[in-house]
């Protein structure tokens, strides 16, 4: 991470840069700069529900008085870590965000087609394929198809 860091705090000129290059630079840096802030989040929220269990054990080697209570916060404490990441993701990452909002907003329309034979003046059959959205009805039969 810190190499990450040092790699970012370099310092190019920017007169041998165009400004394609300059924008590239930024947009690099920027997305470096997000990267490096979910990684903390993501370490933060893992020393968070780990670090105290290990305190804990290393604690009940040296003293051996144990202490159910602690036992389970500590345990609860470890179940907690893979059940934030994936809110750290989502909020953290862009494309993530998009998509969930997509699916939450969307409505799950089913189409289901039926065909309807009709005649034409001819004589000839043709047959029409019409669409609906789930949950309504199919389109009453009229009586002059039923006739022919």
């Amino acid at each position: 991470m810190i190499k990450l860091l040092s790699r970012q705090r370099r310092v190019d000129t920017i007169e041998s840069l165009s400004d394609v290059q300059v924008e590239q630079k930024k947009k690099e840096t920027l997305r470096m700069r997000r990267c490096i802030i979910t990684l903390s989040c993501i370490i933060a929220v893992t020393s968070c529900s780990v670090l105290p269990r290990t305190l804990y054990g290393l604690y009940i080697n040296i003293n051996n008085n144990i202490n159910n209570d602690i036992i389970r916060i500590t345990n609860n404490l470890l179940l907690l870590n893979p059940l934030i990441d994936p809110f750290v993701y989502i909020f953290r990452i862009k494309e993530l965000r998009r998509r969930l909002k997509c699916k939450c907003y969307s409505t799950d329309v089913v189409v289901m087609s039926t065909v309807v034979n009709t005649h034409d003046p001819t004589g000839s059959r043709t047959t029409i394929p019409t669409q609906q959205k789930n949950g309504t009805r199919p389109p009453p039969k009229s009586t002059d198809e039923t006739e022919l």
